[in-house]
């Protein structure tokens, strides 16, 4: 098996590609689902990428809503599926930070490997134009990794426990029924440009597909405000 992992793809449907890397320390597979906007990428017009990963206990292929919105934009949304390599439940009887910390630095490993593979092979994607989007545990990923690596931004939707970055462009949407641990979200002098957005009647749990529609319609109307260069209230 080459260090540089393994690629098998079928097409499931018209706009959607599954394609399975292999981790090369693990030698697990990492499934990736891609949504592919309209027009396709192509080296003459390369398509922005958006990096999609999952809330913890919620399936990589569950945020189509949010693919959707950005597909509109023109990007390209590859939806990691974290969970494949380590799906074990936390021990709330047991401290939770190095729980965390350790699904922390597999998304690490995950987001670097999804990265440096379609750089190789895609040349119609833009990886300057790298948007991470993530939800709970998937924004604190996503929140880790933004901090380590360029990115031109950052969608979080509630994640609770990783800081977010300072200097990153940065849309927080924030539930109704959770609160971040001290010091997750940047205070206003800290990241004036950073737009966190607390959303009424809005569950953490409920910010998937399996979701009310009408969060998701008020989620998908947030990211296309703050897409198009307005923070919204």
């Amino acid at each position: 098996m080459s260090l540089s992992g393994v690629l098998m793809a079928a097409t499931v449907q018209a706009g959607e590609s599954t394609q399975v890397l292999t981790d090369p320390q693990t030698l697990r597979p990492l499934p990736v689902q891609i949504y592919h906007p309209l027009p396709p990428c192509s080296a003459a017009r390369p398509c922005p990428v958006a990096m999609l990963s999952p809330g913890y206990g919620i399936d990589y292929r569950s945020y189509r809503f949010l693919a959707a919105i950005l597909n509109a934009r023109g990007y390209v949304v590859l939806a990691i599926d974290h969970a494949a390599e380590d799906s074990s439940a936390f021990d709330f009887n047991a401290p939770l930070r190095p729980q965390m910390q350790k699904k922390w630095e597999s998304g690490l490993r995950h987001f670097r490997l999804v990265r440096s593979q379609f750089e190789k092979s895609q040349s119609g994607w833009d990886w300057d134009k790298l948007l991470l989007v993530g939800h709970s545990l998937g924004g604190d990923q996503s929140a880790e990794y933004a901090r380590q690596a360029p990115v031109a931004g950052l969608i979080t939707l509630d994640n609770r426990r990783a800081v977010l970055p300072r200097s990153v462009p940065l849309l927080s949407l924030r539930a109704s029924d959770t609160e971040a641990d001290p010091g997750v979200l940047p205070a206003k002098d800290e990241a004036p440009s950073a737009c966190i957005v607390k959303l009424p009647d809005a569950r953490h749990n409920d910010m998937s597909d399996a979701g009310p529609a009408e969060l998701r319609q008020r989620l998908s109307a947030q990211i296309a405000r703050w897409l198009d260069g307005a923070c919204p209230l």
